[in-house]
């Protein structure tokens, strides 16, 4: 090979270890990738008007449209990668509203809604209220949570 077919494959693979090594740190530590995941969570501090404001869940084939909306109600689409009409669109399969008494979603209450990539899960925390709406995780079982008087 010639000096410049040399140049032009010592570029190629410097910018290929740039790609594929995340950043070094200010500190000199390098950041993991599950870190850099986790900077791209997204975070809602207030509920949603309507279904534009959802977020989303699924596991390749069944598929959630999830949001809370101003009055407290928790709402989600429900759709399935193989629903599809003679226009050849995607459809939604059904609506589902949630309506809890006492409502823990309602108005001036604390509220977070916070969308975690790397779990591929929604967390949604609502006065003293923590729940998490995601796929089911092969092999483990859910934490039973007790109450203490």
């Amino acid at each position: 090979m010639t000096n410049h077919k040399y140049l032009i494959a010592a570029s190629a693979t410097t910018i290929a270890w740039a790609i594929v090594f995340p950043p070094v740190m200010a500190a000199g530590q390098t950041q993991c990738p599950a870190d850099r995941l986790r900077a791209c969570n997204v975070v809602w501090t207030t509920p949603s008007r309507d279904a534009f404001g959802s977020m989303p869940l699924g596991n390749g084939d069944v598929g959630l449209n999830l949001w809370i909306e101003g009055d407290g109600d928790l709402l989600f689409y429900i759709g399935k990668t193989d629903a599809w009409d003679e226009n050849c669109r995607l459809l939604k399969l059904g609506r589902i509203r949630v309506t809890l008494d006492p409502n823990p979603f309602r108005k001036g209450m604390p509220f977070r809604q916070e969308l975690r990539l790397e779990a591929g899960e929604v967390v949604i925390h609502a006065g003293k209220l923590r729940c998490n709406a995601g796929p089911e995780r092969r092999g483990k079982r859910p934490r039973r949570r007790e109450a203490r008087l």
